[in-house]
């Protein structure tokens, strides 16, 4: 069994491609996304250097300020020991093909006659948001939030 057997999903694939490539260049269509992961580096360094009690006690102090949820950085500190920093940012650019096919069974569900090809360029339009791209390419907390967001809607779609 062929993941491209029907065609349409073929579009994900070489939107996500797009994707890789900006990976690969470093792509920063933000502007200022690789400046924040550069910078929310030493959360991770933070959790994985630490015991969980000293760390916590850290977080949020002199030089270690952010008004995000230690929640991601605890994550990556926990993968980081086991994973270099590069692969979990490879996998973390993997998260927008999930956000693409959620946002799509959203609007499969929500517009029933609507043609499958036109719902799925549609959903991928998220690949060429400048959001999405820098924030799977550059780690940051948001584009999880974006995520478990769209997961909720899908949800909620479901439930009526």
């Amino acid at each position: 069994m062929s993941i491209f057997k029907d065609k349409h999903y073929f579009l994900f694939f070489l939107f996500y491609l797009t994707l890789l490539i900006g990976f690969f260049f470093g792509e920063d269509s933000l502007g200022g996304a690789k400046h924040d992961y550069l910078y929310h580096l030493k959360f991770i360094d933070l959790f994985k250097d630490n015991t969980f009690s000293v760390a916590f006690k850290k977080y949020s102090k002199l030089n270690y300020e952010t008004r995000n949820s230690p929640v991601f950085y605890i994550i990556f500190a926990s993968l980081n020991k086991f994973i270099s920093l590069e692969i979990l940012r490879l996998f973390n650019s993997f998260i927008s093909v999930f956000l693409a096919i959620i946002f799509y069974k959203c609007l499969k569900i929500k517009y029933k006659k609507q043609s499958k090809l036109i719902l799925i360029l549609i959903s991928c339009v998220i690949f060429l948001s400048p959001t999405v791209r820098s924030l799977s390419i550059w780690p940051y907390p948001l584009l999880w939030g974006i995520f478990f967001f769209n997961c909720s809607i899908f949800f909620f779609f479901k439930l009526l």
